[in-house]
């Protein structure tokens, strides 16, 4: 909805899994569902849970934008 504000990682979570966007955990290794999504993108597990869950991605995007930052200053 307009002027709605959503978090890096809920957006990242939109375009990764957006069927699964509104779960706080977005797939799982141990999961028959998920699991094939998790073993695909498996880098994205930055606590190395077992699970890539939209706290991961939130740290992903800011990880990245640090790395941007840090390059151009």
């Amino acid at each position: 909805p307009e002027g709605q504000h959503l978090e890096a990682g809920t957006l990242y979570a939109l375009t990764f899994l957006p069927g699964y966007a509104n779960n706080d955990v977005l797939c799982s290794a141990s999961s028959e569902k998920t699991g094939k999504y998790y073993r695909s993108n498996s880098a994205l597990d930055l606590d190395g849970d077992g699970n890539i869950s939209i706290a991961d991605l939130t740290k992903r995007v800011q990880g990245k934008y640090q790395e941007m930052y840090n390059a151009w200053t």
